[in-house]
């Protein structure tokens, strides 16, 4: 095995291997379930999962661009 996946076995995460999620989805969406998706707790789950980035859209932006790039603008400038 390689030492990389050695070192994720060990403690979960491979800290000198980036991990970058390019397909996120931030805020509530009325027709799935999606427990984690405010800033705080999304940010809170990339550390326990090891993930240095993300890649996302808020799904308010879907329907009403300016508010949804505005709070994704929040989230980025906090995290």
């Amino acid at each position: 095995m390689s030492s990389l996946w050695n070192k994720f076995l060990n403690s979960g995460k491979v800290n000198d291997c980036p991990v970058i999620d390019i397909h996120c989805h931030m805020g509530p969406f009325y027709g799935s379930h999606m427990p984690y998706s405010s800033p705080d707790i999304m940010a809170k789950r990339m550390v326990l999962a090891g993930v240095n980035l993300v890649v996302f859209s808020h799904h308010y932006a879907l329907l009403n661009p300016k508010e949804g790039n505005k709070i994704s603008t929040e989230a980025v400038k906090k995290y």
